[in-house]
Order: structure tokens, then sequence, then C-alpha cells
């Protein structure tokens, strides 16, 4: 206690170091280590973008928002930098001993004492600059630097969680040796000795050490503390921070003239004079040189060079460059050697980089030599494994199920009957009403209660299967309500991976599976089943789509679907073309349904991934392909979109520029250009397109998502390990579950490791064969080589198409096509609103729905009955490490929405794409189903049915029989309005019942209804419509003519939809 300057700034240091460490450090790393290499780069060199240019701004506009965004990402750990900096100055200046004359003991020191600092190369050089000027050496001071961004806990974690275990060793063997061994060589051979420590001259403070006095107080050792501090922070500031700036600028200027997957694909292609002149390995040494000085030069964020690399792999990036980028980038940079040549030694900051790009060259040659030989083993290994016969797994129990004439006493029993409304006329229209069922008595916890599929009848076989892990396989899991037996309440079918489709029986608000029998699709995967009449004759038909064996309708007989009425629909190739969306409507006003079929090729933008819209010639089809920029269009959805009266169509693609096309009543599609002026901007992974009037202005607004919040917005998600998943289960799938999960966890591990041989610890015959196909089809994609492909037998075709798609040709587009389309924006959801011009602007982040995690499935509802529609959505992956939770965005009265996901009781963290919403006990207020895409069937019971609410369904015997298309306002109270469209599409994978749900909040009533036909004919009705009810309205045929009567089943040979 003698000396207390000492003691007072260890305690300073302590206090900066871990208010640091655990404010920022540790809670930032853990959740970049969390998301590895799935998170979404809005910028190329940070990861908070502030700002985010248009893709087609101008190079100095780029480079300036970079700057900005690089700036940002590093603040914190620049603050600390320069703040414990300043500090260990002090330090140093009272330690009577700063170096050793051991080279290798100063380099060793320094790598003991930046290590723990978890900071950045360009946050922890003034760090080392701050102990070079207080008398350190040289070694110690570099080594410092260094051994910061490449050292601490949390990156060697993940280092080892990302890279297969040869380029975990190349790299911490080179790192280790050089900040060890290299730097005393350096500074021995090609460092002046007069530079190895800073002379009195340039040093901002005495270099002889400060002299103390035993009987100081406390209090002066305080104001001693706090004046040099404050002076060496002053020092430290003018000397580093002006070069941060430049620094940045220059990182970004360099990224952007050269963008990483422009890195990615260096040298990809061989031949031309340079092979010629240099051959295959003079290439890769050139290839390597250029590759490891832009990671030497480039300023990153800590972790960045973990990430960015294995992003890089994953997109294919050879692995000797992976390894020469993933040796350089973050353990030197432009800024660094700034500092260390104004400071320092410019001896030094020439040497030091320039080695470190000699041994990155080094790394990604023995990187390369090393793959090579593990190339010939893990093809040895695949050729193995998937050419011999597969074993048989044990069978998965489909559940009980029970023919429609076993179920049809009971349909019967459990109809619901309707009375015919006397009181409320319009021309041609007859108006029919069924009560609500008695809401439950009991108080509800809150809004939704969530149970187990099972406990509802739902005895959905709770199958785990490897290929979710591939895709296609990996997303579609699709689901759809309506009523198919014409009963009154609506049942659902859902896709299967054990027996291609599931459908269940609603029995009075209990599920019962009936059984199908459709041949055709036997074996198949089906991507997506809907329920539509398409042959306009009352009864909801199924439309059921495919992966490689087509698309089909099974026309509704009675209430079953028999193989003799199922028919193909046309696409562009049944084999290639996978349908990832639909959508019906009435383009044309002449009561038959188009069908809008948006295509996925097997891989990017290749001829089998065009759109098509199907319009009917009786039971045929006329194939009209659509004027597009083809993409993976993962949603799209018939509405009027600019309330003219007419149908547009929404087309929501992954990777290309999604599309709106403009209807005119006639059947004709014009595509919305961006010269149009429209729509401002449109997600660029657009997975989920949806619209409803939001603000209850009668007015349609367009909502669409894509993958958010993986970079800048990270923090703000809600997610949870995998491992916890189980937890949530009931003990009869807990246990397989956590199989399911430690499967899981085999397997993504072996593709990190690149190593197949890793599948042979799985225990289920299926699952070690998948894992096999999963590594032939990763190979051929990391390794650029078809090769792989050929690996894959007839068992795994899908799997070989979609091999095979890695190497087919891509569409291509002039200039003046690519400028037509609309521009598009990453990491952000968009909600479109039209002003008073009708364009439309976006307005998701003031309206606080711009995050929705991983967005598949998201559309509007009113789920609370406050009168305002609320926004739920379904998202996640089956192949994250994390989990993140489904959203709900309860609407404020149209002024914003708020996320009330857990006081609401809607949670659920298996990663789903797929819900649809459904009244299933028939007591007015909308239920949620959701179908993860591992784990059970999910239901969100709702509790508001306490509230008032009103449904309207129709029946249109001039226009379609469902009213597709039909717009339903209701007026009531004072001056209150709603508007609802009854639609079928939107979303992902999701389709909903044909009926319009209206929350009334207070109200009991509504005092008139107008329906604006899909025809566009308008019907206006004005009386009590009573809530708590169902109403149900038909129009006839032609004016005059009469539908009236109450409503009953007809016999039992018979069950079609109400009409």
């Amino acid at each position: 206690m003698r000396n207390k300057r000492l003691i007072v700034i260890l305690v300073a240091i302590t206090l900066i170091a871990g208010y640091f460490w655990s404010q920022s450090r540790i809670p930032d790393l853990n959740v970049k280590a969390d998301m590895g290499d799935e998170i979404n780069l809005d910028d190329p060199l940070s990861f908070d973008a502030i700002l985010i240019p248009e893709k087609n701004a101008p190079l100095l506009v780029k480079v300036a928002y970079s700057t900005v965004n690089w700036a940002y990402t590093n603040r914190k750990g620049m603050i600390f930098g320069v703040t414990i900096g300043a500090a260990l100055m002090g330090l140093f200046s009272i330690l009577s001993r700063r170096s050793y004359k051991s080279a290798i003991l100063n380099s060793s020191i320094g790598v003991l004492v930046g290590a723990p600092l978890g900071v950045c190369v360009n946050c922890a050089t003034p760090i080392a600059q701050g102990i070079y000027s207080a008398g350190a050496r040289l070694e110690m001071a570099l080594a410092t630097m260094m051994s910061s961004p490449t050292l601490n806990i949390i990156v060697l974690t993940m280092l080892f969680s990302l890279f297969p275990p040869y380029m975990v060793a190349i790299k911490l063997g080179l790192t280790l040796g050089f900040l060890i061994l290299g730097l005393p060589l350096l500074s021995r051979f090609f460092v002046d000795e007069g530079a190895l420590t800073i002379s009195e001259e340039s040093c901002p403070i005495d270099l002889n050490p400060v002299d103390y006095d035993p009987d100081e107080s406390w209090w002066a050792a305080l104001r001693w503390t706090l004046r040099s501090y404050f002076e060496n922070l002053w020092w430290v500031v003018r000397r580093t921070v002006p070069l941060m700036f430049v620094a940045g600028a220059i990182g970004s200027l360099a990224v952007h003239a050269l963008p990483w997957d422009a890195v990615a694909g260096l040298f990809e292609d061989h031949g031309g004079r340079i092979y010629d002149f240099l051959g295959d390995f003079g290439v890769a040494l050139v290839g390597l040189s250029i590759v490891a000085s832009l990671g030497i030069f480039l300023p990153v964020p800590m972790t960045f060079d973990l990430l960015i690399v294995a992003i890089l792999m994953a997109a294919g990036m050879p692995v000797h460059y992976a390894m020469a980028l993933l040796f350089t980038l973050g353990i030197f940079s432009v800024y660094a050697f700034t500092v260390v040549w104004n400071d320092m030694s410019r001896r030094a900051a020439i040497m030091v980089p320039a080695a470190l790009v000699l041994l990155g060259v080094l790394a990604g040659v023995g990187a390369l030599e090393f793959d090579e030989m593990d190339r010939e083993r893990q093809t040895g290994v695949l050729l193995q494994a998937l050419g011999s016969e597969l074993e048989v797994s044990e069978p998965v129990d489909e559940g009980p199920t029970r023919t429609y004439a076993e179920l049809q006493p009971e349909l019967m029993d459990g109809q619901r009957a309707a009375s015919l409304v006397t009181d409320l006329h319009a021309e041609g229209i007859t108006i029919h009403r069924t009560p609500f069922a008695d809401p439950r008595t009991d108080a509800a916890a809150s809004l939704f209660e969530r149970s187990e599929g099972m406990a509802h009848g739902i005895e959905e076989p709770y199958a785990f299967d490897l290929a979710s892990m591939m895709r296609p396989y990996m997303f579609h899991a699709g689901i759809a309500s309506g009523d198919i037996h014409g009963d009154g309440w609506d049942d659902i079918v859902m896709t299967s991976r054990t027996r291609g489709i599931s459908l269940y029986a609603n029995l009075k608000g209990r599920f019962v599976g009936q059984s199908l029998d459709l041949p055709e699709i036997e074996d198949a995967f089906v991507t997506q089943v809907a329920l539509v009449d398409l042959d306009d004759d009352g009864s909801l038909d199924l439309v059921i789509t495919t992966y490689m064996k087509g698309n089909f309708v099974v026309y509704n007989h009675h209430g079953e679907f028999l193989p003799e009425n199922l028919r193909v629909l046309p696409n562009v190739d049944p084999v290639r073309s996978m349908t990832a969306s639909l959508s019906f409507g009435d383009l044309d006003g002449d009561g038959d349904l188009e069908i809008a079929v948006g295509n996925v090729a097997p891989f990017n933008s290749q001829p089998a991934g065009q759109n098509l819209v199907l319009y009917p010639e009786g039971r045929e089809y006329e194939v009209r392909p659509l004027d597009e920029i083809s993409g993976s269009t993962l949603s799209s959805l018939f509405s009027d979109i600019n309330d003219d009266g007419y149908l547009d169509l929404m087309i929501g693609n992954e990777g290309k520029p999604s599309a709106f096309y403009l209807g005119d009543g006639t059947g004709d599609l014009q595509r919305v250009l961006r010269s149009d002026g429209l729509v401002p901007y449109t997600p660029m992974r657009t997975m989920s397109v949806t619209s409803a009037d939001v603000n209850n202005d009668l007015k349609p607004e367009m909502y669409l998502g894509q993958i958010t919040g993986f970079a800048t917005q990270s923090a703000h998600l809600r997610t949870r390990p995998v491992e916890d998943l189980c937890a949530e289960l009931s003990d009869g799938l807990r246990e397989r579950c956590e199989k399911d999960v430690a499967t899981f966890q085999v397997v993504r591990r072996s593709g990190r490791a690149r190593d197949a041989r890793r599948c042979a610890t799985l225990e289920q015959p299926g699952d070690r064969d998948a894992c096999y196909a999963y590594h032939a089809l990763n190979r051929a994609k990391w390794r650029k080589e078809e090769g792989p492909c050929d690996h894959l037998p007839e068992r795994w075709s899908g799997v070989e198409l979609r091999c095979r798609g890695l190497f087919a040709g891509q569409l291509s587009y002039s200039e003046a096509k690519t400028a037509e389309a609309i521009p598009s924006i990453t990491n952000d959801n968009v909600l479109l609103m039209a002003d008073q011009k009708g364009n439309f602007a976006d307005h998701a982040e003031e309206l606080g729905v711009i995050l929705a995690g991983w967005t598949w499935n998201a559309k509007f509802a009113d789920l609370d009955h406050d009168e305002w529609v609320d926004l739920y959505v379904a998202n996640g992956l089956f192949f994250s490490k994390t989990r993140e939770s489904n959203y709900l965005y309860l609407n404020q009265e149209g002024k914003g929405f708020a996320d009330a996901t857990v006081e609401s009781g809607a949670e659920g963290y298996f990663p789903t794409s797929a819900y649809t919403y459904i009244d299933f006990d028939n007591d007015g207020d909308l239920d949620i189903i959701t179908m993860p895409l591992h784990g059970p069937v999910w239901v969100y019971e709702n509790g508001s049915s306490n509230s008032n609410s009103v449904t309207f369904s129709l029946r249109d015997h001039r226009g379609n029989r469902f009213g597709l298309g039909t717009k339903i306002v209701i007026r009531y109270g004072d001056g209150r309005k709603q508007m609802r469209e009854i639609q079928s599409g939107g979303g992902f994978t999701s389709f909903d019942a044909p009926f319009a749900h209206f929350g009334l909040g207070e109200f009991d009533g509504v005092e008139e209804v107008e329906i604006r036909w899909s025809t566009g004919e308008k019907s206006v009705m004005r009386g009590d419509f009573e809530a708590g009810s169902r109403y149900r309205i038909t129009r006839a045929a032609s004016e005059g003519s009469s539908v009236a009567g109450p409503v009953v089943m007809r016999s039992p040979s018979r069950f079609p939809g109400l009409s």
C-alpha cells in the first residue's frame, strides 16, 4: 500500500476494462458467436449499418456511407482503445521496469496482455501506441496489438466452430509462431535498435520512473492520476483518432473497388494467357498474394474476419484463398500501418505486413495441399456410403385416419344450421345468419393459449428429416384451411413428410384425420396445398404443388378427394419448375379463377423459374408467362393494391427484384416499372407479401417480409439455443426431440468441418444417408465441381437436381431491363402505404414492423377484436444454431404496431414457415395453427371471444362462387368503418378460408355492409347485423332471382359446399 498512485491507476484500469468487457465486448461477441456465418451483412466492412446506399449509388456515396458505418461499428472498441491506452501510459510511467532484454519474453508478455482485451486490431492500435510511448519494447506493443483480435477466448471458440480443424491449426500455429518468434526475429534483423523503444525526445511522458512519496495522501494520488490520465488521453486522441477515419475511408474504398463476391470468385475460371504463362500453381500464388494483401490492408471490426470468410467459403470461395484471408484479415490493417509508421518504426510498418502477407500465402498453399489430400478421402467416403443400398429405418407412425364414409355420420350431426335473415334486403341478395358458439367460460391468462396439435386431434406424425438441411426441403411445409364438407366447420389440410398430404376433418371443434388415397403424388415432396373452388361448383377443391412431380388439382367430390378427380395443372417444366407460391383470383370478372404460379428453379435465375398466370378454359388452362426478371418466387398474391376495382398481382422474389402487375379488368397485366414511381423499393429477399387496410381508411396497404435482424438489429431478436426447444414439449415428444437435436448438431458440425466421415456416428440409417447426401451437395457447391453430384443415387434425385442446377446456365437480362426493375433493400421489412396521389412510401420503421426475424408467413387479421388488423409473423430457419420466436404485432389504432408476442402467449421458437388463421371452434375469434419445419403442429387458441366480432362469407352465383377478390366494407358506430378483401394467396405456403372477419370492440353490431363484388357491381345492405354471428351472403345468378331459404345439408350421399 506504499505506492498509492499505482493502486489508484490499477483500480481505474480494472474499472474501465471491467465495464467495457461486461457491457460491450462479451455481450457483442456472444451475439456474433451465436449467429456465426448466418449473419446478414448490410455493409461490406461493418456489422452495424446505419446508412445503406442504393445498389446503383455512385462509388463515392458508397465509400462515404461505409466509412460512417465503419466508424459506428467500431465506436465502442475505439473509445475503449484510447481510454485504456491512456491509462496504460500512466501505469507504465510508474513502473520501474517496462521491458526485458529477451525479445521473446517481451512478445510473450504482449500476447498475455493483448489476448484478454478482445478488441479489433484498429481498437488495439491506440493501446499499443500508448504502451510503446510509455517505454514498452516494440515487440511487446505489436504483440499486444495483434493478439487482441486473434487470440481472444470467444474468437477462438468461433474459430473452432466455424472452420475445419486443419484451417484452425494453420491459423493458430502461424499466428502464435509469428507473435512469439516472428516479431523478435523481425525486430532483431530488420529494425534499428533505436526504434525498439521510444526516444526521450519523442516520448510524451518522462521515461524515468516517477518517484513516489510513501506518505502521499490518497487524494493527492488521485489528483496526479487524473491529471496524467487526461494529458495522456489528449495525446493518444490527437495521434490516433484522425487516422482512424482516414483508415476507414481507405478501407471502404478498397472493399467497394474489389467487393467480397469478386474476391470469392478470384481466378475462378481456368484458361487464358495468364494460365498459359504461369500455370495453375503460379496463378494460385498470384491470387493468394492479392487476397493476403487485401486481408492485411482492410481495417475490419472484431470477428468480422471469421464471419466473412465463413460466408465466402459457403458461397464457394476456394479453400486456399479462404485460408489466406482467414490468417491475414484482422491481424493488421492500414490503420495499424499508419500509426506504426508515424509513431513507432517505419521499417516495422513495412516488414510486419510484408511478413504477414508471406505467411498468408504459405497458409493458403498449406490449405490447398491438405484439401487435395482430404478430397480423395472424402470422395471415397461418399462413394462407398451413397453407393450402397439404404438400410431400412424404423417406420414412422403416421397416426390414425378414418375414411370419409366413417366420418359421414358425425359430419352430419355436427352441421351448423343457418337461419334466413328476413329484415335485411338488397336486390338479388339473400342473407343467412349463424350465431357463434358459446365462448369459453374460463378466463384466459393471455390472448392466446398454446398447445400441441395432438391435444386437438391433429395427430400429425412427428417426423424429423435431415433432408430439411437441404433446399428445397428445409423451407416448404404448407397448410390451408377451409370448409371441405360444407358443414359449417373449417377443416385443415397440410403437407406431410411421411404421407405427402394430411387432411383433418373438423368435428365440432375437434380434428380427426381423414384418409386420402392419391397414388399420383405418392412419395412426392409436396411443397404446398390450397383449398379453392376451381370448378365453381360451391365446393373447395384441393390444389397440390410438388417438387419434381408437377402440380395438380383434385376436385372435391361430396367432401372427399378421389384419385379419379385428379387433374394436372400446367407449368414451365414439371420436373425442374418447383412452384413455391400460388394465388387465385378473377382477373377478367368472368367468374372463373385465374392462377398465379410462382416458380423456383433448381438454382437461382434459370428458365424453369419463369412465373406464369393460368387462364381457365373449362377445365383446361391457357398459359401466359409474366414479363419479369425471373427469381425465386416465394410469395404471390392477387389483390387490388391501387384500389381501382381491378385485381392486381404482387410477386415476391428472393434474390431478384420483386414485381407488381396492375390489372385492367380484361385479364391483362401490366408490369410496374421503376420509372412509374408507384413503389419506391422492395425487399431483396422477399419471402412473404400481403395486403390489408391497416389504418381503416378503406385503402389497402402492402407488407413485404424478408430476412431481417441478422446484423444491425440482431440484438433485438428474441432467440433461444436449439438445445432449449425440447423443454417446451410434452413428455412423449421431448425425448424424441432431444435425439433429433443431437442428430442435427452432428450434421451441422460435420458440415462446418467439411468431414463426411462424421456421418457414420449417426444411429439411424436414414439419417446417415441424408448426411452423406448433404455433404455431396455441399462439396459440389464448395469446390464448384459437378463431380460430387454423380455420387447421389436415385433415391436422392431431388438433391441431385439441385446439385446439377448449380452448374446450369443462368438467364441474363439487358441493362435496360434491369434498370426497369424496382430497387431492392436488405435486412428490413417494408410496409407500403399510398399517398394522396396513389404512390406508395415505406412506413415500416415508423409503424414498428421493420423487424420480424426470418420472415416467412406474415398476414394481417384482427386478433384482439379492437377494430384494427394485427400482424402475426412465422419465422425461423431449420439449419440455424439458434431459434427465434414468431412475432405478434398488435395494431395501435392505425398509428403503429406494438410487439405483444410474449404477453399475448404467441411465442413459438420451433422454426415455422406457415400458419393459417382459422376459427376452428366457431366462437367468433381467429385461432392460429402453425406448421413448424421441425416439431409438432401447434394450435394457438384465441381467448378474445368475449369481445364483439362478426364474420361474412360469400356465395356468388354471378362471379366466382366464394367471392375471391371481393371487398367487404362495414360501417357502424359514429362514422367507423373497416374493409376486408377476400383473398387466396400471399404469405408463404399458407392459405386461409375465404371469409372476412371483423372485430368490433365495444360495438354490438354493424349498421351497413357494402360489397364490391369481384365482377365490378356493388351491393349495399343496411340494417342491424348483430355481432356474435357469421353471415353468409348469397348473390343470385341474375338480378331479380332469389336463392332464399334456410341452409340444410343435402342427402348423406353428397356433402357439397354451402351454395
